[in-house]
């Protein structure tokens, strides 16, 4: 979920109980058998003494009588989601479900005095329990929610949802109001990790901002078989529940095959024709990734033999000397995804072990090339035949005209980032159809000096008209079309940890899975403070497991 503006220091958290560690210890050796999920969780209740959080009353666990059970964290309890959390509950309170389905859901609205806990399976009453208000970013309070609702839970298959705001390697889930200190709290990864060892589940759907990058899956490790989640920002109104829930309904659902097909859903429906869009008011870039998190093991060790091969050319050194070069390809929190930064490091380095463990980190990717192109194509003008040029890209009709200039000039910079064509004209057009509806277009108009290449191609985009003015006076007109405004891969090659990636026009950059490249960070690091250690900025992403396995921040952090 966006989170912009949310910039307060984080106070102190709990540890979890020593139940739940000596429970993640028990599981982890199970985590890898899905067949024997009921049996690994009888060992871990257990574990547990066989005991729920003690404020819930007790509701009996017959086992395995559906094939699905969707564990909701929905830690919602800021003021900027109220609204669009609150459509999502009621989305998951109100689908109909098949009985191969249920909900176990704890609620942490922003407002209320309790959170709510509830219980739906099918055409059965639902089971709803008010407990007390809590800090859901403290590590214990998701302990209890899990322990609680793996109990209850009826499905041989879980799938763990969380809905919250996040901050990638820095931290996730964030409460802003507490009964009895001062909100805005978040978890820090590690905590948030540890806890789920001790329950993992079939898929971990993160619906949450910028997780589906190499810091947190390598946190992540040993907490579900797959990992859904997102490389940039998620929008306020989250995934089409509905769709989910259909998707969990189908006869012998696979969890592989549910995972892998979640992105594309994602993408699809904030695109233009998509049902979220509305909801969002914007034709909103969604980037959703599905990572089989047994194929990604061996991922950070490939990744540490190119750290080490980069050092040995001076590449820390060349960073130094030009700290903005990740600029043209990162995003506004500084991430780099790995297939965009590896394929360009390979242009660019002439040295055979970089170029030959860059061969190796890309098989392991195995994002479709063909995918790749197609997401950043461009227009290419040659002077020698082109003097000037006019494009007429369709806009997105959400955007109120006062601020309609200045978001799609924003969305251009972004397409074209690390193209930069300069001394652009830009022009805003609002006007009637005869069928009485209303044509917005983006027009960008240029001359052509020297070659230039263009990414017209933005969010929501279906048509593009492309003006050329030859050398010797005369204009050309071309139209241009495409069925729909998002990219998808969901074939990868053998051995790749890719399941599924689906991403927005005007996000030519991404491929699947991001890492942080920011070589000036300092300790002013906006929300990047551990609570626990009191370890800041650099030092913070030095500690985390990524940079521990891989080198990788010691590298590109050239800031001491």
């Amino acid at each position: 979920m966006k989170r912009r503006w949310l910039v307060a220091l984080i106070p102190a958290f709990f540890l979890a109980t020593a139940a739940v560690r000596a429970a993640a210890q028990d599981r982890r050796a199970a985590v890898a058998d899905r067949h024997g999920f009921s049996a690994a969780l009888d060992e871990l209740q257990r574990a547990n003494g066989g005991k729920e959080a003690p404020d819930v009353p007790a509701v009996k666990n017959a086992r395995a009588v559906r094939e699905w059970s969707l564990l909701v964290y929905a830690a919602v309890d800021s003021n900027d989601l109220k609204r669009h959390a609150g459509a999502a509950i009621r989305e998951l309170l109100e689908t109909k479900l098949t009985e191969r389905v249920e909900i176990v859901m704890e609620n942490d609205a922003y407002g209320r005095k309790r959170i709510q806990r509830t219980i739906r399976r099918g055409s059965e009453p639902i089971i709803k329990t008010l407990i007390p208000e809590k800090d859901s970013a403290d590590p214990e309070t998701l302990a209890q929610f899990l322990q609680w609702a793996n109990a209850n839970a009826q499905g041989g298959r879980r799938m763990l949802l969380v809905i919250t705001h996040a901050w990638g390697w820095k931290g996730i889930i964030q409460d802003f109001s507490l009964p009895d200190r001062p909100g805005n709290t978040m978890m820090p990864l590690p905590e948030f990790a540890r806890v789920l060892r001790g329950w993992p589940s079939d898929i971990l759907f993160l619906d949450s901002c910028i997780l589906g990058n190499a810091e947190v899956l390598e946190e992540l490790q040993d907490t579900a078989r797959f990992v859904v989640a997102s490389q940039r920002e998620t929008p306020y109104n989250g995934f089409p529940y509905a769709e989910l829930l259909a998707m969990l309904g189908r006869a012998q659902s696979a969890p592989m095959d549910v995972a892998r097909r979640i992105p594309e859903k994602y993408a699809a429906s904030y695109g233009r024709g998509g049902a979220r869009a509305a909801m969002e008011d914007s034709y909103d870039v969604v980037t959703s990734v599905a990572v089989d998190m047994a194929q990604w093991r061996g991922f950070a060790p490939k990744f540490k033999a190119l750290v080490d091969a980069l050092r040995a050319t001076g590449f820390r050194e060349k960073l130094a000397a030009d700290p903005d070069w990740p600029a043209a390809i990162a995003d506004e929190d500084s991430n780099v995804d790995l297939y965009e930064l590896l394929t360009r490091l390979h242009a660019q380095s002439p040295d055979p072990a970089v170029r030959s463990r860059i061969n190796s980190l890309l098989a392991a990717i195995g994002y479709p090339e063909a995918v790749a192109q197609e997401s950043a194509q461009a227009v290419n003008l040659n002077p020698a035949q082109v003097q000037g040029f006019e494009v007429r890209i369709e806009a997105d009709e959400h955007f109120k005209s006062a601020q309609a200039l200045k978001t799609l000039r924003r969305q251009w910079e972004e397409a074209n980032l690390d193209l930069a064509p300069r001394d652009l004209h830009f022009e805003f057009q609002d006007k009637n159809t005869p069928g009485g509806g209303r044509a917005r277009w983006l027009i960008v108009r240029g001359s052509v000096r020297k070659p230039v290449s263009l990414r017209v191609w933005l969010p929501g985009t279906q048509r593009v008209e492309l003006a050329l003015l030859d050398r010797s006076g005369s204009w050309s007109r071309t139209g241009l079309s495409r069925s729909r405004d998002y990219f998808s891969a969901a074939q990868f090659s053998s051995g790749s940890f890719l399941l599924g990636e689906s991403h927005s026009q005007g996000a030519p950059f991404i491929h699947g899975v991001g890492v942080n490249m920011k070589p000036l960070m300092d300790n002013n690091e906006v929300r990047a403070e551990d609570p626990r250690t009191g370890l800041r900025g650099p030092g913070l992403y030095r500690a985390t497991r990524w940079n521990q396995v891989t080198g990788w921040g010691d590298l590109v952090l050239v800031r001491n």
